[in-house]
């Protein structure tokens, strides 16, 4: 066995030329040492080679992959041991009887787990990375009782796995490992009319809670670091045969001790990596059915900001015709002729032979330096925002795929634990898109085009109200921030008295958002007190001051005052510090683990885990496997949930416009259900605000649906309020 360090020493004894077919994806073609890392490759020469970082490289990375070369030296050390298993050793039967598949169904009963994979037509790279299409068809499924052993069941045998998904019995694996279980979850749903009636178990989701910041998680990193199995695919002689055999038991194998190492850490993993499978179908809803679309309203939408665009584009053209306003660069030669000198701003690149990160200055002229020429006059800096704004216009418009909004969602795309969405990005739909900011109305409002189901329903928004200040403030035990929770007071009025040293609120009134002293508390004041406190919290430096009429001196200052006046802040900042020092990584009170192997250089990232991450867990358990799950037994079979976005979700009511008093009944349930104790923070109460209406964008306030509905009685709102 040779164990290589670094990347050229592993290309030195194994050609890239012949690796960069054993992957499809383009960083691996790129450099297939990175995903080969830590997996043995049997060398033509009759040796194994096992790759592994260099170490000066790790050291010149701030220790990051620190952990993931341990976990190589170990891989090594197992395959001296124990030698290099190859795909020779494995009992793959291709081509079973019918009363093969039938025994081996029975085998995989009696085992704690199974692996499974399916195989569909080979698809592009680009193919791969749009929507499933409902035309796919399962040409294959692999199944594997042991690490051992696998059985490729063809399609005139399928029906003999019903006894599988839907056993008669209580025998069934307590695990069934795949690899990216969406995709199998579809597909074997389809083939099996519904839920399939085992527990999934998604590997690669086991993998990403374990290393959430691996930016490759394909099967072939997994079984790098949990397998001793080589994982080499030829892409120039595709046969799906080896392709399953090597993906269904690897997932199996590296599933089952990825999901052993879960309960090594303090507070054990299993418990929230089977919450998030149980997003699966519930996410798999928000790509396949979707939630309707305004097509007519969009089409119309589309065209005023096209034609708007287009004048502005040329009044452009004839002012400015050699430059670009796209171009950064040619933007920052005009605005310094005009006198408006463009700021340096820090920047982080790296180098592409090294790795190396390299810092360094450079002139910007992005999104908060324009507005801050705009805010001091600069007319051409409105104009510019203005058509970039306008330029996103076929992102946020053409949203419908055959008449409904679509996206796909990823139970292990951020390191943070958001649920990610893709093709379209919920995440990123703007409330509105100007137009011309000197005719009021003038503008388009692309969530308005997330309707009903029926024109009988409506929508409940639920949004968890500065969830991360509040959990900060668990977090910190932070008293002045528990109490202003407590008593529903506005939380950004306190930290403008904490920033400014200056009264928010009326005297003698409660200390609620209606109750603010517009005489004394000019609007850029509580602008900075809304939009700086959470990078104080999160130890992120001093803010820009550009546009603003204090000085880089008085912005220290004020995060001096913050600190002052919330300690308990700055001592939870230096015991996580501390914390992720000693034990390389931090985990929230859910078992979300991620790993710091330098905090001093990962310090901002790891002042916002805690906060951060534990927001999206509770999203999950509050509103995604809560009200989602539970809603449409409530209140009709058109109520669920369409998806989330950030801290909210948007829920469908069936009938809820037809009877507003049932939309309002939906709306305190799903408040409830989000407002209830949490248990893992000790019983810890988040509140919310929630909304009601004809789309998304028209949802209002609950007195304002009251007044809209003419309801008014006693009895209905007690109903409600006990619901």
């Amino acid at each position: 066995m040779v164990l290589t360090l670094g990347q050229e020493a592993f290309n030195i004894l194994c050609s890239p030329k012949h690796l960069a077919l054993v992957h499809v994806r383009k960083a691996a073609k790129k450099d297939p040492s990175y995903w080969l890392a830590g997996a043995p490759y049997h060398h033509p020469g009759g040796f194994v080679v096992v790759g592994a970082a260099h170490p000066a490289f790790v050291a010149r990375t701030g220790f990051a992959l620190l952990p993931k070369l341990q976990r190589q030296i170990e891989q090594a050390k197992q395959v001296l041991d124990h030698g290099a298993p190859t795909i020779l050793d494995v009992t793959y039967n291709y081509n079973p009887s019918d009363k093969e598949v039938y025994d081996y169904v029975d085998y995989m009963l009696s085992q704690p787990a199974g692996g499974c994979d399916i195989e569909t037509p080979y698809k592009t790279e680009e193919e791969d990375e749009v929507n499933i299409q409902e035309t796919t068809r399962v040409s294959l499924i692999g199944l594997a009782a042991t690490p051992r052993d696998c059985i490729g069941v063809n399609p005139d045998q399928f029906h003999i796995l019903t006894r599988l998904f839907h056993p008669a019995d209580a025998r069934k694996p307590h695990r069934l490992w795949c690899y990216g279980a969406q995709t199998e979850y579809h597909f074997l749903s389809k083939l099996y009319e519904g839920n399939p009636g085992v527990q999934w178990a998604d590997a690669m989701l086991a993998f990403h809670l374990l290393w959430p910041d691996e930016i490759s998680k394909d099967l072939g990193t997994a079984m790098a670091m949990y397998t001793r199995w080589g994982y080499h695919k030829n892409l120039e002689h595709r046969d799906p045969i080896w392709y399953n055999t090597l993906d269904t038991i690897g997932c199996l194998e590296a599933g089952e001790r990825a999901y052993a190492e879960m309960a090594e850490y303090p507070v054990n993993m299993q418990e929230l990596f089977w919450s998030l499978n149980d997003c699966v179908p519930e996410v798999l809803q928000w790509q396949h059915v979707g939630a309707p679309y305004d097509q007519e309203a969009s089409d119309l939408a589309e065209y005023k900001l096209s034609l708007a665009l287009t004048k502005y584009q040329e009044f452009w053209n004839a002012r400015f015709p050699c430059v670009n306003y796209a171009s950064s660069k040619q933007l920052i030669q005009l605005f310094d002729s005009l006198g408006f000198k463009a700021p340096m701003k820090k920047r982080v690149k790296k180098n592409k032979k090294t790795g190396e990160t390299i810092n360094y200055k450079s002139a910007s002229v992005d999104e908060g330096v324009l507005e801050s020429f705009a805010e001091k006059g600069s007319a051409i800096a409105k104009l510019i925002i203005l058509m970039r704004q306008m330029g996103k216009t076929e992102d946020f418009l053409n949203l419908s795929q055959k008449g409904r909004y679509r996206c796909r969602a990823k139970i292990h795309g951020q390191a943070g634990g958001r649920i990610q969405t893709i093709d379209h990005n919920a995440q990123t739909i703007p409330e509105e898109m100007l137009v011309n900011p000197a005719i009021e109305g003038s503008g388009v409002f692309p969530r308005t085009q997330i309707i009903p189901e029926h024109e009988d329903d409506c929508i409940v928004v639920a949004d968890f109200s500065q969830i991360e200040f509040w959990l900060y403030a668990w977090y910190t035990r932070c008293q002045k921030l528990l109490d202003v929770k407590d008593k529903g007071e506005y939380l950004y009025g306190d930290f403008y008295e904490a920033i400014w040293n200056e009264p928010f609120f009326k005297p003698n009134l409660p200390r609620y958002k209606g109750n603010r002293d517009d005489v004394i508390t000019p609007p850029w004041k509580l602008l900075v007190a809304k939009s700086w406190p959470l990078g104080f919290i999160y130890g992120r430096g001093v803010p820009g001051v550009e546009g603003l009429p204090i000085s880089p001196q008085r912005a220290k200052q004020i995060r001096d005052d913050f600190h002052k006046a919330y300690p308990e802040i700055g001592q939870f900042h230096n015991k996580i510090m501390f914390d992720a020092t000693r034990n390389g990584f931090l985990q929230t009170p859910f078992g979300r683990m991620r790993r710091f192997a330098n905090p001093t250089a990962q310090r901002n990232q790891l002042l916002a885990f805690p906060g951060q991450s534990t927001a999206c867990d509770i999203l999950i358990q509050k509103v995604i496997l809560g009200a989602g799950r539970s809603i449409a037994h409530l209140f009709g079979p058109r109520s669920r949930l369409y998806f989330t976005v950030h801290d909210s979700g948007i829920f469908n009511i069936h009938g809820g416009r037809k009877d507003p008093k049932l939309g309002l009944q939906a709306l305190q349930y799903i408040s409830n259900t989000m407002s209830s104790p949490i248990e893992k923070l000790d019983g810890f109460i988040i509140p919310n605000e929630a909304k009601i209406g004809p789309s998304w964008g028209e949802a209002m306030s609950v007195d304002k649906w009251k007044k809209l509905n003419g309801i008014n009685d006693p009895v209905t709102e007690a109903a409600i309020r006990n619901v």
